[in-house]
Order: C-alpha cells, then structure tokens, then sequence
C-alpha cells in the first residue's frame, strides 16, 4: 500500500475497517479500500494491477461507484443522480457501459445484510436519487423530526408563562399578545426599539415551535437574539446557545450573557474523527459478511453522547445556522428533546455550508416554518462601509470601488495579476508588522493568487525559515514553527474542529508531536503521523474556509483569472468576514462580473421536497 502512494496513518485504518479480511480484500478485491477515508479509487486500482487482477472485473466498476458516491460529499451533495455516477465512474473505467453502472448500482443496493446505497426513484418524480445509507438516514430524518416537532414542541403555557414573569395577569391568555407586551417591557429597560419585522421575529421565536430569522448584516439578527435570549430567560426557561463554529459561540455568549457552545461540544461528540464515517463502519455488502472494528449504533461511526441523553432545554437557539450541514441539523434534532423549541438564525445570503446540504435555504424556502427576513439596516452605527459594500453586493449593485485608506472598504485598482500578489504581499507585510490580526482569502486554490501560491509567498515573507527553527514535510507542505495554520478536519477526541485557527508552537520530531497553539483554546499536541490529516497553512485560505470566522482585516484580491468563481454570494461572503476593515485588490470589472452572476451551485438534496411533503406544502423545485 505504501508503495502506491497510501499514507503511512491510512495503513493502519485498512485493519480497523475489514479486521481479519484485510488480506482477502487486498488479494481478491482490492477496489474495496475506498471504503477507508483517504485511499483513492487510483490507489486501489494500482494495488490490483500489481496483483494482476483483470481489469473488466465487476468489482472494479463497484469500487468505482463507491468512489464517486463519497467524493460527493465534497461537492455539497447528499445524493447523486444516476449521470452523475455515470460521468465520475467513467474518468477511472472509460470503457464501462451504462449497464455496468447500473448493475454495480444494482449490486451495492441489493447487498445483505445491509444496503450499500439507497435508490430513491419516489420523493421527486422523474429522479433517482443514489444515496450512501448514512446519508439518506440523515436526510429522511431530519425532515421527519423538523415536522414532527412543530407538534411535539408546542406550549400551551406560554401566556400563562410570560403573564406571571411580567406580574400582568390583566393581559389576555393570548400568547402573540404577551410575548408582544415582554418585547415592550424589554425595549423600555434596554432602550432599543425593536423595528417592525425585529418584534415579529422574537414574537415567532417566544411562542413557535421552530422559527427562523435571517438578515444581512447591520440588520439586527442580533439585537433579536438578545431580546429573545433574555425574554425566554425570564419565563423561567432553559436556553440553550449553539453554533456551528467556536468563533459563533463565543459571539452569541457576549451578547447574550449566557454561556454557548459548539454543537460539537454541546452534544459530546466523541470517538471519530469526521472522515471515519459509516462508509468505513463495515465491509457488508462487498463482501457480503462483517468484520467492523468500529461501529456505531446510528451508523455514523461517531458517538454523541446526548443523542441517548438528549440535552435538557426548553429552547434552542442555533446562530450561523448558514454553517449548518445536514448532518449538524440531525444531530441539533436527535441532541435535544422533542419538546425544545428551536430557533434558527443566520444570513441566508452567504455560501452554503461547506458539509453536505443546503439546510437554512431549505427550512426558509419549504414555507412549514415561520420566518422573517430582516432587511433594512437597523442602527446608524452599523453603517459602515462594510455593511454598506455587502448590502450593495447583495442587491446586485457594485460598491463604491474608491482607493481611501480612511475607508473601512477599500478598493485597490490593479488589473495584472503578478502586480496584484505584490501588493497583497506588501499589505500583509505591513499588517504583520503593525500586530494586525488579519486573514488573506482566495476564492480558488490555484493560480498566481489563488491559496496555494499565496501561502507559499505569504509563509516565506512572514515566518522565513532560521538557523533555529524545526520544520517538517506533511504531505506536499512543509511545515514550520511559527506557521499560521488551519485545522481542516473535526477530532471530538482532542477538541479541535474544522476551520479553527492556530500557530505551529513546536515540532518535536523525536517524540513525533506538533503542538499547535489553536486560537481560543489549549496547545493540542497532533501526532505527526496525523498532521497531513489535520492541518494546512493558512496565511491565505479560501472564501469558503472562512465561513463562520471573522479577522480584524481581511484582505481579498479579485482578479478575472477568477472566471467563473466570480459569483455574488462567495464576494459577499468575503467581504463580511471583516470586522474591521475589507480590502480588496484587483479589477473593478471583475467586481462588476461578480455582482451580476447570481449562479450558485446546486446541491442534490431532496431536503427540501421531504419538508414541503410532510408539512403539507407544494414544493416548486429550480433546477
């Protein structure tokens, strides 16, 4: 397996997934070792070639559509469509008839005593839907609980609730007219007036089973996660505060007093770490037997210890929710009783999540949920050029692209793209210099700016390597104290999740330890066996590594070399990642290019369909 390219920490995970059939596995079928996380279908192929395996066997074509139904996980998707699986199984097989496809379809389908994939031929006429069963488990599901829960977490004690904690026992037994009579109770305490569609929102959240609030930023999403917070709190409710990201959560418990956690940690996620998911939990179905040495009961290879214990509150409140994939909204249904409200906030303008899904677009678009979209930027004070640029961005207008260093969006014209990574450097240069927390952003890893070469450029000006300084080779990087790093996948065992950000403190390669000092937590020691896994440089990162995090400054160049990433919703993205200060360096056409390209990617989910369905709703599909 080395000697084909499979990582040293890979090695190990063969046994952990197929036991005592590892050696029949690699003699007689090795296209099954994409079952592990991080062996290619390449790699597997290359491990039968040397075997001399035949090459037309169907086992090949299976291990192909295996292949392709976990790469898509990558893409946003929970589901393929039959072309789809089509088109990536004949990249590896070029020779494979459709008939192949569908009878290895057919195979992994019908496989005993457990299905490989779901084919889902009924939600939405006129599509088959391929599904990995954990995937499906989680869709199904979360729809299923989202509606059962507009029942199940219905209170009939509100009013009766919000009368004793105001001391009104005049007002009527009408909950939308106490909770109407709280909000102006807390607006006369707070001295914030809440706008029209503000009230109706804490309205929804203090008397709904599930409501959702979204806005723009500046708009008051959360002005309304204050008054919400501290409304329920004085009914004598518990609350509980999450968030998909670290960053979130610390926000949400400054502004509301009250403590918040990722959901990763709320729920006590343990064991695995994200890529051990149920395509590893068992080898049944392509061999037709089990040997698992891990495995979950709900078949996600994980442990969350509230899934069995759920978590005790009486309401819900989840911020950033355009964070949350499909399965974190599984996990935030199975974590927490059937009787906890939920209330969904987040800004539905900005990229969808980087896990599988299209989850707040989804709960907005199905109509089953009350929700009110903040629009109008709410305070005087939050009129900045930041929010002013996003809000222009997002309504299709380009923003005022004036060079004025005073400004707090600051537009820096250079057409060339060599010329536009000097000054991004120079920029960096002196932001490091000043003990500016930054962060540079690139929507694409390629290219003269894209992440990669950034990176490179960005670690050799800021952290050059010295006489002193240890450094070691993870993967195609190198890695060197000092580095601005960024952790690329979750690990419940050592608290670290996707997107946290650290710096490389030591690299001890005697003990065989990274110690990364990882921004608003502890030093976490990584094995190095295991930092190719975890870990990536990120003096620059890309726009979608940044959902859910903010930086003082973030500085973007924006070039046309970008084509068809040059789309709305990943510059608006961007540009309100600054807390501070948004600089971008490049054309303005290509700025123009981008406000006008409303193209998003699609994401093959029948979420949607399986809301509007139970809830009643006749679902208009755009494909």
């Amino acid at each position: 397996l080395a000697e084909v390219g499979v990582p040293r920490n890979r090695v190990s995970k063969v046994w952990s997934t197929f036991g005592s059939q590892a050696q029949e596995v690699l003699s007689d079928n090795p296209w099954a070792l994409v079952l592990v996380d991080g062996i290619t279908f390449v790699q597997a192929d290359e491990v039968a070639r040397r075997l001399g395996l035949p090459m037309d066997s169907a086992h090949r074509v299976v291990g192909a559509v295996l292949n392709a139904c976990r790469d898509r996980r990558g893409m946003g998707h929970l589901f393929l469509r039959t072309g789809d699986v089509f088109d990536a199984v004949q990249q590896w097989c070029p020779n494979v008839t459709p008939q192949g496809v569908a009878d290895a379809i057919r195979t992994l389908a019908q496989a005993k005593p457990k299905p490989r994939l779901i084919v889902d031929k009924v939600t939405r006429p006129g599509t088959v839907a391929i599904y990995e069963p954990w995937m499906h488990t989680v869709e199904v599901s979360s729809a299923q609980l989202m509606v059962e829960r507009l029942t199940t977490a219905r209170d009939s004690t509100i009013a009766t609730r919000l009368r004793l904690a105001l001391a009104r026992p005049d007002l009527p037994d009408d909950a939308v007219q106490c909770a109407t009579a709280a909000i102006d109770r807390w607006s006369s305490a707070s001295h914030i007036t809440l706008s029209a569609d503000q009230r109706r929102g804490v309205i929804n959240a203090v008397t709904e089973p599930i409501s959702v609030i979204t806005g723009l930023p500046g708009t008051g999403k959360t002005t309304s996660l204050r008054a919400v917070v501290d409304i329920v709190k004085e009914m004598g409710l518990r609350v509980l505060l999450i968030a998909p990201t670290g960053i979130a959560a610390k926000r949400m418990a400054s502004v509301t007093g009250v403590p918040a956690a990722t959901i990763h940690r709320a729920f006590g996620a343990k064991g695995w770490d994200e890529g051990h998911d149920e395509r590893e939990a068992t080898y049944v179905g392509v061999t037709g037997s089990s040997s698992s040495q891990a495995d979950a009961s709900d078949g996600s290879g994980e442990q969350w210890a509230r899934s069995k214990d759920p978590y005790p509150a009486d309401v819900v409140v989840v911020d950033e929710s355009s964070m949350v994939d499909q399965h974190l909204l599984y996990r935030v249904l199975t974590c927490t009783p059937t009787t906890a409200r939920l209330v969904v906030i987040g800004d539905a303008a900005q990229l969808p999540s980087v896990g599988p899904g299209n989850v707040l677009a989804d709960l907005i678009a199905s109509g089953v949920f009350p929700t009110v979209s903040l629009r109008e930027i709410y305070r005087q004070a939050d009129t900045s050029g930041i929010v002013v640029a996003a809000h222009a961005v997002n309504a299709g207008d380009v923003p005022d692209v004036d060079d004025d260093p005073a400004s707090d969006f600051r537009f820096v014209t250079i057409r060339e793209e060599k010329a536009v990574l000097a000054r991004v450097l120079e920029v960096s240069r002196r932001l490091h210099a000043d003990g500016t927390h930054f962060q540079v952003m690139s929507p694409r890893h390629a290219g003269t700016v894209g992440v990669t070469n950034l990176n490179a450029q960005m670690r050799e000006l800021l952290n050059p390597k010295t006489s002193g300084t240890a450094e070691v080779r993870i993967g195609s990087e190198v890695l060197r104290e000092g580095d601005r790093v960024m952790v690329v996948r979750n690990n419940y065992d050592l608290g670290v999740f996707n997107g946290d950000i650290g710096t490389v403190a030591r690299i001890d390669t005697k003990s065989g330890h990274v110690d990364v000092d990882v921004t608003g937590s502890a030093r976490i020691h990584f094995p190095l066996k295991d930092a190719p896994d975890y870990l990536r440089l990120a003096y620059a990162v890309t726009v979608h590594k940044m959902q859910g995090q903010e930086s003082d400054v973030i500085v973007l160049p924006w070039v046309p070399g970008f084509s068809h990433q040059l789309q709305r919703n990943l510059l608006y993205t961007a540009i309100t990642r600054a807390k501070r200060k948004a600089i971008i360096i490049g054309s303005p056409e290509s700025m123009g290019v981008a406000v006008s390209n409303t193209r998003t990617d699609v994401r093959n989910t029948l979420f949607l369909d399986r809301l509007a369905a139970a809830g009643g709703v006749p679902v208009v599909v755009v494909a």
